[in-house]
């Protein structure tokens, strides 16, 4: 039976998630973008309300086999809708996240991977366009501006595409 993975892509004004069961594009149980209840509060606040809806939301979908959450490589330095982005601030979300997960769902079955590692320096732009002609009607492109979602689901496939080499070449887990 494949693998039940949640893709989580936090920051620390959303967090794109993906629910997949495998590797197809039918596999995509669910995806969407999880928000904080004040958009505009501090960022130690939107981070804890995101730690709360994401704790719902590994609970609604239990039981998992694995969770994989892109973390940043600390090479980010772009703008959020004429913002500078913060990097720590990014951190600390990230972190806050990793740890809801390996509280609910344990270390060894929580995985974490650098953005840059799994995107290999494709535009966000181009992984999403890539994401909305692999998924067709199971991918909302205009409902997700930031690309969040597809970048949930992207590094959900990319990490259970690097188990199937693992366990073809005598590396599983």
């Amino acid at each position: 039976m494949p693998a039940t993975v949640l893709g989580l892509d936090p920051s620390s004004t959303c967090i794109g998630y993906a629910l997949l069961r495998g590797l197809r594009p039918a596999d995509l149980v669910e995806c969407g973008i999880l928000r904080p209840h004040d958009v505009r509060g501090k960022p130690v606040d939107r981070i804890d309300s995101l730690v709360e809806e994401l704790s719902q939301l590994i609970a609604s979908f239990a039981p998992l086999d694995e969770i994989v959450l892109e973390l940043t490589s600390g090479k980010q330095h772009g703008r959020i809708k004429g913002r500078a982005q913060g990097l720590g601030t990014l951190g600390v979300a990230g972190g806050a996240m990793l740890a809801t997960c390996w509280r609910l769902h344990g270390h060894l079955c929580t995985h974490y991977v650098y953005d840059n590692e799994w995107t290999n320096r494709v535009p966000k732009a181009r992984r999403q366009a890539g994401i909305a002609a692999a998924y067709g009607d199971r991918y909302d492109y205009a409902q997700d501006e930031g690309a969040n979602a597809a970048d949930a689901i992207g590094v959900a496939r990319w990490w259970m595409q690097q188990q199937a080499f693992a366990d073809r070449d005598g590396g599983g887990r």
